[in-house]
This record gives structure tokens, C-alpha cells and sequence, in this order.
């Protein structure tokens, strides 16, 4: 019986340490009399240490969400059928005491004159289509013939300047 009265005051030590946080160690056994007599087991002083309170958990708080820009919606044109690109400004170029002239031009098309030569010089057509000076560095403009065909020009201060041009 003695064995039980010891084995509860140990089971209520154990108990009353862990419940005061204290360590569950057993203490060194005392001497047991003959006759056990189970004293009062002190209750536990309340720890000077507040308990912590639970604070509340913050809720995830949704943040908005970007929305797609619109992109604008591509309008439908129609066209009676596709057009050319615009064909490039044809070019007669004097350089050297020479004409360099396109193979062929459009009828009535504006042709650019550019003289990169040093000196003063002319444009003519034999029939006449066409008559212009083209100064030295200078550019200027002629309007081919509008009738398809060959034309015959020449440089009125260079007789050994002559050229061909076909209007197309």
C-alpha cells in the first residue's frame, strides 16, 4: 500500500510541475514510515506571466486584378480591286558629256533631268516634243510625249551629245 500512497504523490508532483511549467523530474525518494499517511500536496501558485491572448489571424485581402485593355477591332475596306504602287519617277541623268536615259517611260509621265555634270547644258527633242536647259548641278522636270513611240533629243551647245527616248 505504501508503494500506491508513493506512486500518487509522484504521478500528483509530476502533474502539478508540468502544469507550473516546471520540469517532471522525480525527487529523491524519502523515507517511507510503517504506517503512510498522505499529507496535502500544494496546489500550484499562479505564474506572474500572463497567458498570451490569441490574436486574430488577418484574412488575405484580394487585390484587383488587372483588366485586358480593349484593342481596337480593325474596320473591313473594300476596294474594287487592288492599285498599283505608284511607279517610281523615272530619271534621265547627264554626266560626262552623256545622257543616261530609263529604257522606257509611261506616256505623259513627268520625268526628273538631272545634270551632274559641270556645265551648262540642253534637252531637245527633234521634233520639238520637248526643249529645256539644264544648268550645271541643277534638276528639273520634262513631261514625256503622250504619244507612245521614239523621240530623238540632243544637247544644243554639245553636237556630240544625242540620246533616244521611248514612251511606252
Amino acid at each position: 500500500m505504501a508503494a500506491r500512497i508513493r506512486h500518487a504523490v509522484l504521478a500528483v508532483t509530476v502533474l502539478a510541475a508540468s502544469a507550473c511549467g516546471g520540469t517532471a523530474e522525480p525527487a529523491a525518494p524519502s523515507p517511507s514510515p510503517t504506517t503512510a499517511t498522505a499529507s496535502p500536496t500544494p496546489s500550484p501558485t499562479p505564474s506572474s506571466t500572463p497567458s498570451p491572448t490569441p490574436s486574430p489571424t488577418p484574412s488575405p485581402t484580394a487585390s484587383p486584378t488587372p483588366s485586358p485593355t480593349p484593342s481596337p477591332t480593325p474596320i473591313a475596306v473594300e476596294t474594287s480591286e487592288p492599285q498599283p504602287a505608284p511607279a517610281a519617277t523615272p530619271i534621265i541623268t547627264i554626266d560626262d558629256f552623256a545622257f543616261d536615259v530609263p529604257a522606257t517611260v509611261d506616256a505623259g509621265a513627268e520625268i526628273e533631268v538631272r545634270n551632274d555634270d559641270s556645265l551648262l547644258h540642253t534637252i531637245t527633242a527633234t521634233d520639238g516634243a520637248f526643249d529645256e536647259q539644264a544648268p550645271r548641278g541643277a534638276t528639273l522636270t520634262i513631261t514625256a510625249p503622250s504619244a507612245p513611240g521614239t523621240y530623238d533629243f540632243f544637247c544644243q551647245l554639245h553636237s556630240g551629245m544625242s540620246a533616244v527616248l521611248t514612251v511606252g
